[in-house]
């Protein structure tokens, strides 16, 4: 990770709690259930960094969203990622499940 992301992240308030309920979420909206706090999502209950939102921004402004080549560098930060990932589980198999669920369930919102 770069000097940039990590200096915007020592910024950023973890702390505030955003109320999910009502947003489409996953993890609050589909259990219905009072008193129950669902530990089986791991899903962010705190507001995207500003610095990504920015980026979100800045990378939508043109407003076309037609096919895109894909450069190197986005390929070789996925595999560096799916590598640091399978290095912290204790079974690969079981980090590349998560990921693809948790990629597919990104791709239905």
């Amino acid at each position: 990770m770069d000097a940039t992301f990590n200096a915007s992240l020592e910024f950023y308030d973890f702390d505030t709690k955003l109320e999910r309920r009502g947003s489409n979420s996953v993890k609050w909206d589909l259990l219905k259930e009072e008193g129950v706090i669902p530990m089986w999502v791991a899903d962010m209950d705190f507001k995207t960094a500003p610095f990504i939102i920015e980026a979100l921004r800045k990378r939508t402004e043109h407003g076309i969203f037609g096919y895109t080549h894909v450069p190197d560098a986005y390929h070789e930060k996925v595999i560096n990622w799916f590598a640091i990932t399978a290095a912290r589980c204790s079974r690969a198999a079981c980090c590349v499940k998560e990921t693809a669920t948790s990629l597919t369930l990104m791709t239905l919102n």
